[in-house]
Parts: structure tokens; sequence; C-alpha cells
């Protein structure tokens, strides 16, 4: 069990990364990049082997934003103004409430897929519309069976082909093989952090 005091700086410095997380959203389109929206569990590994594309995760950026300004029944309300589902859990009716009301930035392009639910399907399509931007959804397969890798690998080139024309560069490897394994050392402790858990 953590201290108090500990706890109070492990809760700050999370603040202060998602603090400037917000800052750097708010400088991307100034500094020349494209906002690429994403969803949680979109293949965002990808979109930094490009030196011009802002990853947005448009769940955590929602999520947070409507917990940390306690505007949950504006953010829920503004989303149901424009037929949400209230009974739309709290991670995905912030998601459009939060872009109507004008506080996402705009995006240039939406990435997305289902997972974990059917409501991700719907988030995406709806970023898409509203801000009239083009639009990637990766139809990831149900089984681990050659005919569905295939399927799946296709999307991926489908993907890159796409941004390498939105961004006029061609992707870096380098940069996707140095997030892949920033990824799977936090794959690594998130495990452990679980076994520490039970």
């Amino acid at each position: 069990m953590l201290e108090a005091g500990a706890k109070d700086e492990i809760e700050r410095g999370f603040y202060i990364i998602v603090i400037n997380f917000y800052k750097s959203c708010l400088k991307a389109k100034d500094s020349g990049k494209l906002i690429v929206a994403h969803s949680i569990y979109a293949p965002m590994e990808i979109l930094y082997g490009f030196d011009n594309i802002f990853p947005l995760n448009y769940h955590m950026y929602s999520i947070i934003l409507t917990n940390r300004l306690n505007m949950h029944d504006l953010i829920y309300g503004a989303a149901s103004a424009v037929g949400v589902s209230p009974d739309t859990c709290g991670g995905h009716i912030s998601i459009p409430g939060v872009a109507v009301k004008g506080w996402m930035p705009r995006p240039d392009f939406v990435l997305w897929d289902y997972g974990p639910c059917d409501n991700s399907a719907q988030a995406g399509e709806f970023l898409m519309s509203l801000f009239g931007v083009p639009g990637y959804f990766i139809d990831r397969p149900y089984r681990y069976v050659d005919e569905e890798i295939r399927y799946y690998v296709k999307q991926y080139k489908e993907l890159i082909d796409i941004l390498e024309e939105l961004t006029h560069q061609p992707i870096d490897w380098e940069k996707v093989k140095a997030r892949m394994k920033l990824a799977a050392e936090m794959a690594k402790v998130r495990k452990e952090f679980i076994e520490l858990r039970h």
C-alpha cells in the first residue's frame, strides 16, 4: 500500500504528463503536424513512423478531460443532444460530447477499430462525419488462422499506403520498431503489475 504522500506524488506526475500532452495537442497544427485521432486499440505504433503525424488517442483525451473537468452532465448532455444514447458507457459517450463541444482538436484523419466494443466502431464513424475528414477502420479478425492473418496484414498495408499519401513521406520502419519495442516493454510491465495485484 502506498503512503498518502507517495500516492499524491504519482498522481501529480501523471497529471503533469497529461497537461503536457494537451499542450502538445494544441501546438500540433502550428508545428505543421497532421492530427490522426485514433481509438484505444488502433495500431498507433505505425503512426509514430511518420515525422509529421501527431497521434491523438481520442478515447483517453475525452475521458480524462471529462473526468478532470468534472463536467459529466454537460459533456454527456452534448452527446445526447446529437443522438448518442444516454445509456452509452462513460468512455464512449464522452468522445462525441467533447468533440461537439469543440474541445477536441480537429483531426486530419481518423483511425479506429471495434475494440473493446461495438461503440468503438461508432465513435470513429462519428468523428469522421462530424469533422468531415477521411479515415480508416481496422477490421480486426476474431480468429488467429492464416486466412484472417492475411486479411489483417492487407489492411495494415492499405493503411500505410494511405498514410504515406496523406503525409507525403514514406514510413520510417526504424521508428516503428522503436515504438514496438516500447510497447513490448509496457506490456511486460503491465503483466508484472497485474501479477503483483494477485
